[in-house]
């Protein structure tokens, strides 16, 4: 889980970074939902850490819109191309770290039970 921490840290410090030097546009409404979805699924995540026992249905598809971005990213300057590669960096390490809290959680509770 710390492996996976570090790279979605990465990866936003990236976008971040990248951000800074090529600001985007404006907030696509494709990298609208992204953005929200990952900010839903952070929270998730610390909830379950927390003892709330979801089943992980409830998490968002971050490839589905990963894949909405790269669609709506046709329109992206070469400049900007960074924002496709650091947000599949981010997907992955997110989906990795799902994963492991969920894998973590249910150990836990057989450990325990």
């Amino acid at each position: 889980m710390l492996a996976s921490s570090h790279a979605l840290v990465y990866a936003v410090m990236s976008l971040e970074a990248g951000m800074i030097q090529s600001p985007p546009r404006g907030p696509a409404p494709a990298f609208q939902t992204f953005a929200n979805d990952v900010e839903f699924t952070l929270y998730l995540l610390a909830a379950v850490l927390r003892g709330w026992r979801g089943t992980g249905e409830e998490l968002p598809k971050l490839r589905d819109d990963h894949r909405h971005l790269v669609e709506a990213g046709q329109a992206l300057s070469p400049s900007e191309a960074f924002l496709l590669l650091e947000t599949d960096r981010l997907t992955v390490s997110l989906n990795t770290l799902r994963e492991q809290v969920f894998r973590y959680v249910n150990l836990a509770a057989q450990i325990t039970s």
